[in-house]
């Protein structure tokens, strides 16, 4: 909910590719693209079942393991991803962990109409031991994500292509810290909706688009209402 975004606990499971464009370009992103904009492409579900899985593991307790899976029957097609990470750190209280999990079902009703769902669920927490000489044996920072989306293409006449996304995401960060008598809760969520539509002919091309977007933002801690 302000200009930012926390690439640190974004992962590639379920990432098709990762578009950057740079520059202000607000007049077709919204007016918080006045610098560029990083565009993230989830990965449709392919015809073919296909699957992938990876191991990791370092030192400070590095561990890691993800998994990917697409399957197609017919005219529908599903795709999931999961990933458990984490790292015990040098420190008491150093340890982090994070889990994630990505699903997309996907229909075609005829070869120029797609209808998805997407949903995903992100959730970790981190300790925060505090500076050296000034431990803190139970700070921890959380975070949780729930994102879901709808997204529709279809072509509308000859020569026109539409695209429909309504989607919602909500993220919940909070902060415990019982050895100091601290804790803090935020509940942001953000409503989206965008269409667009396309339209070619010879070699000039047409785009209007619209959108939409609503966030609600509360912030509280255990001495009041902070937003």
């Amino acid at each position: 909910y302000f200009a930012g975004y926390d690439f640190s606990a974004l992962t590639t499971e379920s990432i098709e590719r990762i578009e950057i464009i740079r520059g202000p370009f607000s007049a077709l992103y919204g007016s918080d693209a006045i610098g560029g904009v990083i565009q993230i492409f989830t990965r449709a579900a392919s015809g073919a079942t296909t699957g992938r899985g990876t191991l990791e593991a370092g030192s400070a307790g590095q561990r890691q393991g993800s998994a990917f899976v697409s399957a197609a029957v017919g005219p529908a097609a599903v795709s999931a991803s999961f990933r458990d990470a984490r790292v015990d750190g040098d420190r008491p209280n150093e340890d982090w962990r994070e889990k994630n999990g990505s699903v997309r079902l996907e229909t075609r009703f005829a070869d120029d109409v797609r209808v998805a769902v997407e949903g995903s669920i992100l959730d970790g927490d981190t300790g925060n031991p505090g500076a050296v000489g000034a431990f803190d044996p139970t700070a921890r920072s959380l975070f949780r994500e729930e994102r879901i989306a709808l997204p529709v293409s279809f072509s509308p006449a000859e020569g026109h292509r539409m695209n429909v996304l309504l989607g919602a995401v909500d993220s919940k960060p909070s902060f415990r810290d019982p050895f100091n008598g601290y804790s803090d809760d935020t509940d942001a969520t953000t409503y989206q909706g965008r269409v667009s539509d396309s339209w070619t002919t010879g070699a000039h091309a047409l785009t209007v688009f619209g959108s939409w977007d609503r966030w609600s933002v509360d912030d509280r801690s255990n001495f009041g209402t902070n937003l």
